[in-house]
């Protein structure tokens, strides 16, 4: 995997996975394929995908930040924290899990509002892995640090 780049296709702004390796490139087929099916003002959304090689997964570019270096801090937490949530629950009620919940893989969009990517993992969903995604959307929320710095 070459990691995620930003370019532009047909006019928009758009993150960028590539990968020439079999087994990334078979993961990216199958992100592409779950994104395909998701509608959600949560989830990224899916522009493209090329077969390759290499192979090319292309969703609309929502912020360069994820949780993993900026997490949301004081009264904006509570509201991002629910934002993942709800979309978390919006997805296992149309059937299907994330399966890696974690920091990196939500994306501050606009306002602040929290965006899924990384469905790299992501598959129909089943009690075990219901149960997954809660244990690491729970786990998830248990790190974060409500304390605005500002206050501090």
């Amino acid at each position: 995997m070459t990691g995620i780049t930003v370019g532009r296709h047909e006019g928009r702004l758009v993150a960028v996975k590539q990968s020439d390796e079999p087994e990334r490139r078979a993961r990216l087929r199958h992100e592409a394929t779950m994104l395909a099916q998701l509608d959600h003002p949560g989830v990224v959304h899916l522009v493209d995908v090329d077969e390759g090689p290499p192979a090319t997964v292309r969703t609309l570019f929502v912020g360069p930040d994820t949780w993993a270096r900026a997490t949301p801090t004081g009264t904006e937490l509570t509201d991002a924290v629910a934002a993942v949530i709800a979309t978390v629950a919006d997805l296992h009620d149309s059937g299907v899990t994330h399966g890696a919940i974690e920091p990196a893989h939500i994306v501050i969009g606009d306002a602040g509002r929290p965006i899924l990517c990384g469905f790299g993992d992501a598959a129909p969903a089943t009690p075990t892995r219901l149960l997954d995604d809660r244990v690491a959307l729970a786990s998830l929320v248990a790190g974060l640090d409500p304390v605005d710095p500002a206050l501090e």
